[in-house]
Formats: C-alpha cells, sequence, structure tokens
C-alpha cells in the first residue's frame, strides 16, 4: 500500500510539473548568466540591494557572476522579473569603490532613463553559444563598469 501512494504521489508530481511550475520534463532549458565586468584600474564592490543582497568584490579587469538561471526562452530581463522584492521596496544595483568615495546606484525602476543602465539590455554585451550535445544555449550578458561609470559621493 506504502509502493502504490508513493507511485501515485510520484505520477502525480510529475504531470503537474507543467501546471505547477511552468516546465516539463526533458524540456529543454538554456543557461543564462549576467556578469559585471570592472575595467577601471580600482578594485570594485559591486551589491545587489532588494532581492538576494549580496556583496561582490571585482578586481582590475575581472568579472563576477552575479546571476545565473535557466529559463526556457531567452530574454534578458529574467534575472530580475522573476526576482520577488517586498511591497515598498526597490531592487538596485549599487557600485562602489573600496574606500567609498565613489559610487553608483542603478535602480531597476530608472531602467527607461538616459545614460547608461544596469537594467537595460542595450547596454549589455551579449553572447549566445550552443551547449554541445543539446538544443539548449548558454546566453552571456555582461554589463561592463568603467571608472567613468562612479561618481564622486558628494553629487548624491
Amino acid at each position: 500500500m506504502k509502493r502504490l501512494f508513493l507511485v501515485c504521489i510520484v505520477a502525480l508530481t510529475a504531470t503537474s510539473c507543467r501546471w505547477l511550475f511552468g516546465w516539463e520534463l526533458g524540456e529543454v532549458t538554456h543557461e543564462a548568466s549576467w556578469y559585471v565586468r570592472n575595467l577601471s584600474d580600482e578594485p570594485l564592490i559591486v551589491k545587489s540591494v532588494g532581492f538576494l543582497e549580496s556583496r561582490e568584490r571585482i578586481a582590475p579587469g575581472d568579472s563576477v557572476r552575479l546571476f545565473l538561471f535557466s529559463p526556457e526562452e531567452v530574454e534578458f530581463e529574467a534575472f530580475y522579473l522573476y526576482r520577488p522584492v517586498a511591497p515598498g521596496e526597490e531592487w538596485s544595483i549599487d557600485l562602489l569603490t573600496e574606500d567609498s568615495l565613489r559610487t553608483r546606484r542603478w535602480r531597476q525602476a530608472d531602467r527607461t532613463a538616459d545614460g547608461k543602465q544596469f537594467f537595460r539590455e542595450a547596454d549589455w554585451r551579449f553572447r549566445s553559444d550552443p551547449i554541445a550535445g543539446s538544443d539548449a544555449l548558454k546566453l552571456v550578458w555582461v554589463f561592463d563598469v568603467s571608472a567613468g561609470d562612479l561618481l564622486p559621493v558628494e553629487s548624491h
């Protein structure tokens, strides 16, 4: 009886995955990554605020992967559209020098504003490569940060 119950649970779970989670077993999913690259000549700190808060140090000339996601559909916005943010809270990316004398904040709400915007796809570099033995793609977006993207603290 326990085995029958277990088999029913497994069968129900496998057949309801599409309805519950929007995917089916064996369906093609892509590997999507979003990186920040430091093109300045000093170490930078990149901080995600508002969802899965994180703080990463990026050495000059190096990059760090901020997000990894496996979407069925290829879309840039996947890294921020599917991230829950508490009511009244805003998701942003903060960038600062190690001494915190120069900084920059990109807010999701400002993605259509003038100037370089972290949450706007046009301001990223994109590469797509096939994953061997699969119909899936490896998708990579890179956001380049230069010294000119940072502002002195007093200008905020």
